[in-house]
């Protein structure tokens, strides 16, 4: 098997960062196979399972927050996702309750489902269908154009790998609103976890991913 040192990890759609980011890593001198590309396939079971298994083990994890420039938006409110799973580490009185009857479909379902599956392996019966103190479920008011699959991933990275991630968080191209979500997310991220290396774009961000590259 193939032994990642780089996993790129956060949005998919068509924002092509994660081709940018491998040319540089490239250049830099690190080999094509060591570097963990999520995207190219369809995202089943057998692919989240991969990726599961590469966050386990790869040195470093690098999440970019984008625009996906795919047109597909998320239902669920991004800043009440995080409130939750940071409640869940620190408060052990707090509970989620998920509800996905009222998402899209496709994509967005199956990201919710994986969500479930990953905070319910982690924090067992505190997460629920209903009657939690914090309650996912979709709704038109929070219509945006971010992953949220993605942003949780960051958050539960931040909490279990804290010495391994490096996060991006750029809002270029996206809407007034999810900016504004955004620079919330980002202040909050950034009190919670003040050792987190995060930055606003790929650029800023690797000379801090050499450093770590040369670390391991």
């Amino acid at each position: 098997m193939v032994s990642f040192l780089v996993a790129l990890l956060g949005t998919c759609g068509k924002n092509p960062w994660r081709k940018n980011l491998i040319e540089f890593l490239v250049s830099a001198g690190i080999p094509l196979q060591h570097i963990f590309d999520p995207t190219g396939g369809v995202w089943d079971d057998a692919a989240r399972d991969r990726e599961d298994r590469v966050k386990a083990t790869a040195p470093i994890l690098l999440y970019c927050i984008a625009d996906p420039m795919d047109g597909k938006v998320t239902t669920i409110s991004l800043l009440d996702v995080v409130l939750a799973i940071i409640a869940l580490h620190d408060d052990p009185n707090a509970t989620v309750s998920i509800d996905v009857t009222g998402l899209l479909g496709g994509h967005e379902v199956k990201a919710m489902q994986k969500i479930w599956r990953d905070l319910e392996s982690r924090f067992g019966p505190r997460i629920t269908e209903q009657g939690g103190t914090f309650h996912l479920c979709g709704g038109k008011e929070n219509l945006v154009e971010i992953s949220l699959y993605s942003i949780v991933e960051l958050v539960i990275a931040c909490f279990e790998k804290p010495d391994r991630v490096i996060g991006v968080i750029d809002v270029t191209g996206m809407t007034p609103e999810a900016q504004a979500i955004m620079a919330e997310i980002t202040a909050i991220l950034s009190r919670r976890f003040p050792q987190l290396l995060l930055f606003s774009n790929l650029h800023q961000c690797q000379e801090a991913l050499m450093k770590k590259v040369k670390t391991v």
